[in-house]
């Protein structure tokens, strides 16, 4: 095609799914059936979706991490090679884009208390009481923190008295320390400059909190090994990860219909690309005394690391892995900053704001929403009353704001018979065919869409005929 193979990104326009039920409020009136666009018009193909789990798909053969990044950023989402956007509108459970800064990151009461509970494990073999399983996968993300999270959480803002009476301890001392300056003939603002630095190297860090995670004397060791899904080293140890991954969805989701080849199309296969091997699919295995006890699925990407999945050993569920685990990934994204600097953002799938198991992601904080119109981040302390006051219902965050550009369909890259065309090169009873099917895709895609390839089956028969 005259570009360098691992720099084009080609994926196949599936059309909408009304998914059946829903994964999240188990409702929904769909049969699970495919609905390829183009079949009927746009008012009455909305129609037909109402009610239920509704999204646009598409079949990624290759993607650029470039190009996948972009995706995110425009509210999309993966599962293996399938892409796909949730029609915010029609869908029963709007789904919003979630994502982190990690230089902006405070870390919880909570938070804190699981490094310590893993620090204590690990040193000394204390299990702590307790501990329950927060996380699921971070597209899904089930998991039980939500209320727990956010009660403590909501607690640590609710005593001011304790503040007040902390701050008013400080300024005692404060100015008791600058009359004993005073008295020395010391230069205060030198003083102050002073003792702001040596009360900056006091606060802890999260990689302070994380600390060693082996040592002599340690009735533990755990190990944390970055992992690419296409390499020697995943290879060697992929039957143990989905004998893991069978034993999780047993024990947590009561399925013991769990094929090899569906993990594997589920969690391994990806249709990411990138000549840089720092980027793309990885598994981030935990291995406790030398045994896999958890594996996080993410991609690396440009400005980004995205978390997909987390499965974990049950038996280990009282080191509340799932917080434990998303903390090292935001500890991921600030380490792999030394030599990526434009690594910035933690994506953690999307956020459904009356899911009780989706709310602990708010808990890493300070969080931000994508607004879905004008694609714009948008604080979620702003977006949480907003969802409240709407019942929940799909909300723009900035309505004032004009909607983002979107792909004009004549600009899009078509692909034909080994070669690449354009909508306006098409013959009218062609481009007829497949003009629904192309604008829909455009509809939830900006002008940069504009670089990847694109598939249409009907293009195929008809083009060809």
């Amino acid at each position: 095609m005259g570009e360098r193979t691992e720099e084009i990104s080609i994926v196949e326009l599936l059309g909408w799914s009304d998914g059946g039920k829903c994964g999240y409020c188990k409702d929904g009136k769909g049969d699970g059936l495919k609905r390829n666009l183009g079949e009927k018009n746009e008012e009455e193909e909305k129609e037909a979706l109402e009610g239920g789990s509704v999204s646009l798909g598409c079949a990624a053969y290759s993607m650029h991490v470039r190009d996948f990044e972009n995706f995110l950023l425009w509210g999309w989402s993966r599962s293996g090679s399938y892409i796909y956007k949730p029609f915010m509108e029609k869908t029963c459970c709007p789904q919003y884009t979630i994502r982190l800064d990690v230089g902006k990151f405070i870390l919880s009461r909570t938070q804190k208390k699981v490094l310590r509970n893993m620090r204590l494990y690990l040193e000394k073999g204390v299990k702590a009481k307790g501990g329950k399983e927060e996380r699921e996968d971070m597209s899904k993300r089930g998991g039980q923190i939500g209320d727990q999270e956010m009660k403590e959480e909501n607690n640590e803002e609710k005593k001011p008295p304790k503040v007040e009476k902390g701050l008013k301890k400080k300024e005692i001392r404060r100015k008791k320390a600058i009359e004993k300056w005073m008295k020395k003939g010391l230069n205060v603002e030198d003083e102050m400059e002073k003792r702001m630095n040596k009360e900056k190297m006091r606060v802890k860090t999260l990689e302070d909190r994380i600390g060693s995670l082996s040592g002599e004397g340690f009735a533990h060791e755990l190990e944390i090994r970055l992992v690419a899904v296409d390499s020697e080293e995943y290879v060697e140890r992929a039957d143990e990860e989905y004998q893991l991954f069978k034993k999780y969805q047993e024990s947590i989701h009561s399925d013991d219909d769990v094929s090899r080849r569906g993990f594997d199309r589920f969690l391994v296969k990806t249709p990411l690309t990138s000549a840089d091997r720092s980027m793309g699919s990885f598994h981030m295995r935990y291995m406790v005394d030398g045994r896999i006890v958890a594996v996080g699925v993410v991609d690396i990407l440009v400005e980004s690391v995205s978390a997909k999945y987390l499965f974990y050993d049950p038996s280990f569920s009282f080191l509340s892995l799932g917080t434990y685990t998303a903390l090292q990934e935001i500890q991921l994204v600030r380490k792999l900053q030394e030599r990526m600097p434009r690594l910035r953002y933690y994506y953690m799938g999307y956020y459904i704001s009356d899911c009780p198991k989706m709310r602990y992601k708010g808990a890493f904080r300070p969080s931000d929403l994508l607004c879905d119109r004008s694609l714009s981040w948008v604080p979620l302390s702003e977006c949480s009353p907003l969802l409240s006051s709407n019942s929940h219902l799909f909300t723009l965050f900035r309505p004032s704001l004009p909607t983002a550009p979107r792909l004009d369909p004549r600009n899009a890259k078509l692909y034909l018979g080994g070669e690449i065309t354009n909508l306006n090169s098409l013959p009218p009873f062609v481009r007829s065919k497949i003009t629904d099917k192309l604008e829909s895709f455009c509809a939830f895609t900006t002008p940069d869409a504009s670089k990847i390839v694109l598939v249409i089956k009907e293009l195929q028969i008809d083009g060809m005929g």
